[in-house]
């Protein structure tokens, strides 16, 4: 089972519609771990392989800073409750993409995922 993995901003804090991203993870074979915050997320991450790591938007500068700093960087999806300049998917740096948490972004966040997959296992 592929994983992905979910990072608050704080313990008392979620992601922009973490429930909708729960549920939507809990009817696929992928698995959403989640950590409370970017240092505990980083130490799990330099002895864990995950293809993808899922934020909020508010945090993707200093998540997407923090990931590159290890060996296998996953590729970073940034959720946002607004629309990220388009619709779909927004490519916001290199391995770094914009998601709108609306229902019909499933697909996009699968296929994202999939390809941090495969990525991550070496096909192309």
């Amino acid at each position: 089972m592929a994983q992905a993995l979910l990072i608050a901003s704080s313990p008392q804090q979620s992601v922009p519609d973490e429930l909708a991203v729960q549920n939507l993870f809990a009817q696929s074979h992928w698995t959403l771990e989640r950590e409370p915050g970017l240092a505990s997320a980083i130490r799990r991450l330099a002895s864990e392989s995950f293809p993808a790591v899922i934020c909020d938007i508010a945090d993707w500068k200093r998540t997407a800073a923090a990931l590159q700093a290890l060996e296998r960087p996953p590729i970073l999806i940034a959720l946002s409750n607004e629309v990220c300049h388009t619709e779909g998917v927004h490519a916001m740096a290199p391995n770094v993409f914009c998601v709108h948490t609306n229902h019909t972004a499933t697909r996009e966040i699968f296929s994202l995922l999939n390809h941090a997959w495969r990525m991550r296992n070496g096909e192309r």
